[in-house]
């Protein structure tokens, strides 16, 4: 037995010298360098819940751009704080909730109240000067998110422990082994709420929601020792898991925005994932919105689900024909609805919008919306033409000199000639102050030419002017874009959407 000890001995002292040797050879700390320096590539992340967005995507197209065209959505976010103290959650969800928006995709825009710096800790040197008013003023928004992370309580947490010990031979040949194990789990609720505001910060009729999710921590441990006359060897191991905080954070802000969203501009989200129970709430302020609409605005609001649903409908204008009027006539008899009825026809278009099947309506809006701007823009290139042959003074021929400026000075030319509403005149004057570099503006009244002293690229002067949302189109009558004429946007027959009330 002193021999079976004296080697027992022997291989321990072996084995804690090898390993002794390993953490200080040199050869030991250049492969530890080298691994370290080896990272994999970084990976786009991907979450289930992508799929959702993208599915509540598509059935905007039908639900809301077949009714307003092509306009955006502009949504601020506001800072959207953390209620917790925890150093391992973020003081701001707000980034989470543009990323879910972004997700979705057009016709949304974000943008944040504040810059990222705002909500840092603490000074972070020469960045200390970014003040909100050094960027070009973003668009009125047509809602605000805000909210904050309620609560990140622990519900649960439970403990399993196991131990074995057993004991053979004695005296000195005595061997004495103990295996140990524990698992601890752990589970953390965490609680988002967020509201969607209009401008003046009164909250959507509906558009609250307050969702929660679990993130789980699980750890194990194990360990294993024999002993032999007193000596011995023993090791274990350690194994913790959890669940990512980041992704608990996107899922549950992203099923929050979705609920927002589709309360704010009527949609039945919850048709886009089984995680959604059917809002009752929604449904009958949809009835209710159908309810105060007169008999003109039902028929029009009809005509444009049936169209989406693929009817052979003529949407040349909103008001129905009387080939619509039969098929309109035809599909209410079909579900034993009377169409002289106005009840029956508000059931009616309430089937319509709660069973259309969006994912071919949204390829017939697509279809439609793109016939329709290649009419705008033939109309709008035949606009510019003729202004170009217009008689008079033409803008190509004006120049800085004309404002009173040297003739060194770089100025772009806006021509509003074919501008003859006074209040879109106004309001596209009005959209110049968002116009980051546009230095000095002066007016020439008699020929509705306005010139404006830049020290930008001439593509930030449209990108404020299209910020504004106008019915107007701009062309640029010269190659080096100095001279941008406004062509107000014709009214066309062959245009899809129908005003909603």
């Amino acid at each position: 037995m002193t021999i079976f000890k004296r080697l027992l001995g022997a291989v321990l002292t072996c084995v804690l010298l090898l390993t002794s040797l390993a953490c200080v050879s040199n050869q030991a700390v250049q492969d530890a360098i080298k691994k370290s320096t080896q990272l994999p590539p970084p990976a786009p992340v991907q979450r289930p819940l992508d799929s959702m967005l993208s599915e509540f995507g598509i059935m905007v197209g039908p639900y809301v751009t077949a009714a307003t065209g092509e306009r955006s959505i502009p949504i601020e976010i506001d800072f959207i704080a953390n209620e917790v103290v925890d150093k391992e959650l973020p003081t701001d969800l707000g980034q989470y909730a543009r990323n879910v928006i972004e997700k979705i995709g057009d016709p949304f825009e974000t943008y944040r109240t504040w810059p990222a710096i705002a909500n840092t800790a603490r000074p972070a040197g020469g960045t200390l000067a970014l003040l909100p008013s050094d960027r070009p003023k973003p668009p009125r928004p047509a809602y605000r998110l805000v909210g904050s992370l309620l609560r990140a309580s622990e519900r649960l947490a439970k403990h399993r422990e196991g131990r074995a010990d057993g004991q053979f031979g004695g005296g000195h040949t005595q061997w004495d082994t103990e295996i140990t194990g524990d698992h601890t789990r752990t589970l953390t609720s965490l609680t988002v709420a967020l509201t969607l505001e209009d401008p003046s910060g009164v909250a959507v009729h509906g558009a609250t929601a307050v969702y929660r999710i679990e993130v789980e921590k699980s750890e194990l441990n194990r360990s294993v020792s024999v002993y032999v006359g007193g000596s011995g060897i023993g090791g274990g191991s350690k194994l913790t898991t959890t669940q990512d905080w980041g992704d608990a954070f996107y899922d549950a802000t992203a099923i929050a925005v979705v609920h927002l969203l589709g309360n704010a501009l009527l949609v039945p989200y919850y048709r886009c994932s089984p995680l959604f129970a059917m809002d009752q709430g929604l449904d009958q302020r949809v009835r209710d919105a159908l309810l105060r609409y007169t008999r003109t605005e039902l028929e029009q609001y009809v005509k444009r689900y049936l169209f989406v649903a693929g009817y052979p409908i003529d949407m040349h204008g909103p008001d129905l024909t009387d080939a619509d009027r039969g098929i309109m006539a035809t599909g209410m008899q079909k579900l034993s609805l009377d169409f002289s009825d106005r009840t029956s026809l508000v059931e009616f278009a309430m089937r319509l919008w709660r069973t259309l099947d969006y994912d071919k309506a949204a390829k017939r809006v697509a279809d439609r919306l793109a016939e329709s701007a290649q009419i705008q823009r033939e109309q709008i290139q035949q606009a510019a033409r003729a202004h170009t042959e217009d008689a008079g003074p033409r803008a190509e021929s004006i120049g800085p000199v004309q404002f009173g400026w040297p003739a060194s000075v770089r100025a772009v030319v806006l021509d509003l000639s074919r501008v003859v509403d006074a209040d879109l005149r106004v309001k596209l004057l009005g959209s110049l102050r968002g116009c980051s570099g546009c230095d000095e503006i002066r007016i020439d009244q008699r020929r509705s030419l306005v010139g404006i002293r830049m020290s930008s690229a001439s593509a930030e002067l449209q990108r404020a002017l299209r910020s504004s949302s106008l019915p107007v189109e701009y062309v640029w009558t010269d190659t080096r874009q100095l001279v941008l004429v406004v062509v107000p946007v014709p009214t066309s027959k062959a245009t899809m959407a129908v005003r909603q009330n």
